[in-house]
């Protein structure tokens, strides 16, 4: 059997570990325009140099010490046949495959913004950004970010530890608009702000200003202040890695639309990870599923199903984001942004020891079901938590371990149901 995946990272390399283990006979070709096998989350602390570059480079000596494995690095698919079953790389080398993976995952979306895109101006979805990025930082003063998600609040907080002047440039009321709600949202812009990044709020950019060489200068607002940037970094959003698959019939919405087994509608043709796009185990919506453990879970599925095995998605959410915002951990699970009406809302709050302050926010339905969660400061038992949030938990037996009276024992003020 000819296995070909195209994509090395986290939904790629998981297929090829499940289909070795099915079928280790098989020959498995790994396309991949990356130079090797790193995480993708490290990549604020490659950027800083915080982490240096090859620290974050993971194993794939199992892979490649099997005969039956080739890896094509640095090289980019351009098409696929799927009638004659083959795809096609830009060196015009054609690849035939009985099974084929689609784990390609996503690029930086950059918006139609007159002078974004240019010199000095980057996302931060590959390594090579990275290293641009950590080169270039010596030599300026001041950096701005477009898009207060997961990627701009963890890169402008470690810039800012560094020194940098960063300013963080967000459409929405708050940072983290898909992780927090308005408390958290609240504390998370207060701490940004006390650790010195420059936050703007429900602004939107408009124009990024370049001098005669082509370097940026500032990025103008819509309210029409003007931020001063000698580097740009897009953070507002992703794509799916799917251009060559134009003219396949493959069904695609924001991403490659797969079952629960990982097929596309194509014959022989499966995705996963940031390219897929599936049913999420807590809206019930076709959606991607972005992070890290979802695409090796889809990963692990595809490459068992590719091989022979039978397995299925479960438990199939990206709604669950870890992040440490200027050295606060927090956990969010579930849709905390978008509760349904009948849900209440309880929010507790302590201070520790150290006079930090923790809060705990849950969501919870009329049947006693625990739908989100959000941990700002302590995230113990953030496990137990997301478990009984993707299985639908009845947590009645759980209530008086969240109700005002044994928070109160725990050091907690209940500040409000809602």
């Amino acid at each position: 059997m000819e296995y070909v995946i195209i994509g090395s990272s986290a939904a790629g390399t998981a297929a090829a570990r499940a289909i070795i283990s099915n079928d280790p006979a098989g020959k498995i070709t790994m396309i991949t325009m990356d130079s090797g096998f790193y995480s993708r989350c490290q990549l604020h602390l490659a950027a800083t140099g915080k982490r240096d570059d090859d620290k974050i480079f993971l194993s794939l000596d199992d892979l490649l010490k099997s005969a039956n494995f080739k890896l094509i690095p640095q090289t980019k698919v351009t098409g696929m046949d799927v009638k004659d079953k083959n795809v096609i790389l830009e060196n015009g080398m054609i690849i035939s495959y009985d099974k084929l993976l689609i784990a390609t995952g996503s690029r930086t979306f950059f918006p139609p913004i007159p002078g974004l895109t240019g010199s000095r101006s980057f996302g931060l979805r590959n390594l090579e950004d990275a290293k641009a990025i950590k080169e270039l930082l010596p030599c300026v003063s001041c950096v701005a970010i477009i898009g207060a998600g997961l990627v701009g609040v963890e890169l402008a907080g470690e810039l800012a530890e560094a020194g940098i002047n960063v300013s963080l440039i967000e459409v929405a009321n708050r940072p983290l608009p898909l992780q927090l709600e308005d408390v958290c949202g609240k504390k998370c812009a207060d701490l940004l702000e006390q650790s010195g990044v420059d936050l703007y709020l429900g602004e939107m950019a408009t124009e990024v200003i370049r001098d005669v060489n082509g370097n940026p200068q500032s990025v103008e607002l819509k309210s029409g202040k003007s931020v001063p940037a000698e580097i740009v970094i897009c953070a507002a959003g992703v794509r799916s890695n799917i251009e060559f698959t134009e003219g396949t019939g493959m069904e695609i919405n924001r991403g490659i639309v797969i079952d629960t087994f990982c097929r596309t509608n194509v014959a022989d043709v499966y995705a996963a990870g940031d390219v897929a796009e599936t049913t999420d185990s807590l809206t019930s919506k076709n959606m991607p599923s972005a992070i890290w453990p979802v695409a090796v879970r889809q990963g692990k599925v595809a490459g068992a199903n590719m091989s022979g095995g039978e397995d299925m998605l479960t438990r199939n959410t990206g709604m669950k984001a870890s992040v440490n915002v200027a050295g606060t951990h927090v956990v969010s699970i579930g849709p905390v942004t978008l509760p349904e009406p009948e849900w209440k809302k309880y929010i507790y709050r302590r201070t520790d020891s150290s006079a930090h302050e923790r809060l705990r926010i849950v969501y919870i339905d009329e049947n006693k079901t625990l739908r989100a969660a959000l941990l700002w400061g302590d995230v113990r038992n953030a496990g137990l938590y997301h478990e009984a949030i993707v299985n639908h938990r009845n947590i009645s037996d759980d209530l008086k371990e969240i109700d005002s009276l044994n928070a109160a024992k725990r050091g907690e003020e209940e500040l409000s149901v809602i």
